[in-house]
């Protein structure tokens, strides 16, 4: 059964006060922070165009994840719909392409400390039954159905009212929202 979604409540920040409605989070600030520092400590001193047009793809993704949830924008998506949706397509339709235009994967592994460099293929190892899963993500059907359903999921009445309702579920919506985006996009830029 579908409920009406719960609107949104409080008030947006004037807008002499939107420059004071910053988002300090620790734990968004935070992980910014630190694929940011993993990222330019794994670049490669090389400048070949595609390197340097990765590095800017991943440092615009960068900014449009902070612009969504460190900004006055996440401020105000607690009192504006259309704010919290402006949140939803930067991570979909502007950070999730950059990244997967950025490829950073390996580049944030170079900066890695080494117990972390060492697991993946410890990891990798462990996984070898779970190839067939790691095959699937590349698959651009599975992928498209995947990211489709987070979409059509969060945006569900019961699911978007409780992202609305707390802040853990609300990272979680956010977090799943970038992480199938990322997805979706690799796939269509062929990454």
């Amino acid at each position: 059964m579908l409920t009406a979604p719960i609107a949104h409540v409080g008030r947006p920040p004037a807008p002499h006060d939107l420059w004071s409605a910053w988002n300090p989070d620790p734990l968004v600030v935070g992980s910014l922070l630190v694929a940011m520092w993993l990222y330019q400590r794994g670049r490669t001193p090389g400048r070949r165009p595609s390197d340097v047009l990765r590095a800017r793809c991943f440092w615009a993704a960068m900014a449009a994840v902070a612009v969504a949830l460190v900004s006055p924008v996440d401020r105000m998506s607690t009192a504006l719909a259309s704010a919290h949706m402006v949140q939803h397509v930067l991570l979909v339709l502007v950070a999730a392409p950059l990244l997967a235009l950025s490829a950073p994967a390996s580049t944030l592994l170079r900066g890695s400390p080494l117990v972390v460099r060492q697991s993946p293929g410890v990891l990798r190892r462990r996984l070898a039954r779970g190839a067939s899963t790691a095959a699937l993500l590349r698959q651009p059907g599975a992928v498209w159905l995947a990211h489709v359903a987070t979409l059509w999921f969060w945006h569900a009445a019961v699911p978007y009212d409780a992202a609305l309702a707390s802040g853990l579920i609300h990272a979680v919506e956010h977090g799943t929202f970038l992480l199938t985006g990322v997805l979706f996009w690799r796939t269509v830029v062929g990454g």
